[in-house]
């Protein structure tokens, strides 16, 4: 059977006119005068002087890297479990806009301690603080109420590369602290962007009222290539929006519960509030509230500003106002989602797709990775075949030739695209990637010797 090809001196100028001179000795104050993006390193194995300027001489907290870092500055963290503190109000304040923080590097000792890989060296923040939790939300008594708190953050604000877990937001109101467990993005004044969080994995968490795993309250978040599962709330155990408009890409959503009694609702996501949540390439499964795991215990949006949704994985598909291009409810096939000690949500588990997923290359064929995002949450390139995957994790599964659409069958759907792909074609007018990957068998543009080869598939495959 065949298959669709992978894509995949200085020198000095002496200035002799004294005009010229002036022009240069400006232009190095200038230059000069910008600010440079300083590298903070955190690291809980430095064995230096605890003051961030190299991997051995490393706060050993995150705390004090970002009470003391400006903006454009880069934070990196090496490998080991974070806490931001030893009392219940303890959290990582982030307080300056325009900071990246940047886990998973290997840190001091290591034979090249700048190599990150979020997988292998895996940086943790957490607010266990005793050291005990067990799964299911056992032991988390006196856990910090959120992990990371981003309020009054813009988008210029980056998270990359963390877990984040064991936020256990219990306090009554009045406050803030029975919402957003995991992360919790509030300006309770004006709408803002942001913050940035990529490449995380947000799991563990939970909530008196809402949002277990991240509360959203008039801030638009993006997130990229993230994990969130195992969360829990009374309403909205994964991602809660109060006139808030978050884009989220490349997702998944999963087995967050909404239990906190018989009133609870969304175990996935809910906007409220006028918030209108993007998704695209995501996937929404096995979250579940008092009335099962159905299409309105994935996702429940405000009637009156629906989201935007495409090519995104629900559960329970079709049953409401939810649509979308590429919008489906097949089942995503995750490896092993519960893991050996069958919860979900402990470092125990496997969310890579298997081979015979349908969320293997269906994802936007018009897909262009984020910056930040050209590689997937494995560290893995983001895109390996013909089109991009749902959800965080790309798998190598090769997509066949002369299927566009990734279900193994070369039929109507793909004649109609064929058609599409083979009209726009032109050397002055380049069409889509998917299109010269799935259908072009000879690098010279989609033209009658392709519709030769696609006519003997789709009479023979």
């Amino acid at each position: 059977m065949k298959r669709a090809r992978k894509e995949g001196g200085i020198g000095l100028v002496y200035a002799r006119s004294s005009v010229v001179r002036l022009v240069l000795l400006w232009g190095s104050v200038l230059l000069l005068s910008q600010p440079v993006r300083a590298q903070i390193y955190v690291d809980i194995n430095a064995t230096g002087l605890n003051n961030g300027t190299s991997w051995c001489n490393a706060y050993k907290d995150l705390t004090p890297a970002i009470n003391n870092a400006v903006t454009g500055d880069e934070i990196r963290v090496a490998k080991g479990l974070y806490k931001p503190g030893t009392v219940r109000t303890s959290t990582f304040l982030l307080q300056q806009d325009g900071v990246t923080l940047l886990g998973g590097f290997a840190g001091c000792g290591e034979p090249n301690p700048d190599l990150r890989d979020i997988r292998l060296h895996e940086t943790i923040l957490s607010c266990d603080l005793n050291g005990d939790d067990q799964p299911g939300f056992i032991n988390n008594g006196e856990n910090c109420y959120h992990v990371v708190t981003a309020n009054f953050r813009d988008f210029s604000t980056v998270i990359d590369g963390f877990t984040i877990t064991g936020g256990n937001a219990d306090l009554p109101p009045p406050g803030t602290n029975d919402r957003g467990g995991g992360i919790i993005n509030k300006n309770p004044f004006s709408t803002t962007n942001g913050p940035t969080i990529r490449n995380c994995i947000i799991r563990g968490n939970s909530a008196l009222n809402k949002g277990g795993g991240m509360y959203n309250d008039k801030h638009n978040a993006i997130l990229i290539n993230c994990l969130i599962v195992g969360n829990r709330a009374k309403f909205a155990g994964g991602i809660d929006n109060f006139s808030a408009n978050p884009t989220l890409t490349n997702c998944t959503i999963a087995y967050n519960s909404a239990d906190g009694d018989s009133n609870s609702q969304q175990g996935g996501i809910r906007d409220s509030g006028g918030s209108a949540t993007t998704l695209q390439n995501c996937i929404l499964w096995g979250n579940s509230d008092i009335g099962g795991m159905d299409e309105s215990a994935q996702f429940v949006s405000s009637l009156f500003t629906p989201p935007t949704l495409s090519y995104t994985t629900i559960q329970g598909f079709p049953a409401s106002f939810l649509d979308g291009l590429g919008v489906n409810g097949a089942d995503p096939q995750f490896l092993d989602p519960f893991g050996t000690d069958g919860v979900a949500g402990t470092d125990d588990d496997d969310w890579r797709l298997v081979l015979s997923s349908p969320a293997i290359n269906t994802g936007n064929p018009a897909f262009d990775s984020p910056v930040g995002a050209d590689t997937d949450l494995d560290v893995a390139l983001r895109i390996q075949s013909c089109r991009v995957d749902r959800g965080p994790f790309e798998s190598a599964k090769l997509q066949l030739a002369n299927d566009y659409n990734a279900d193994e069958s070369i039929d109507l759907i793909d004649y109609a695209h064929f058609q599409r792909c083979f009209a726009t074609s032109s050397a002055a007018n380049p069409i889509d990637t998917v299109c010269l990957c799935v259908f072009d068998s000879n690098n010279d543009n989609i033209n009658l010797v392709d519709y030769v080869e696609f006519h003997d598939s789709f009479i023979s495959p």
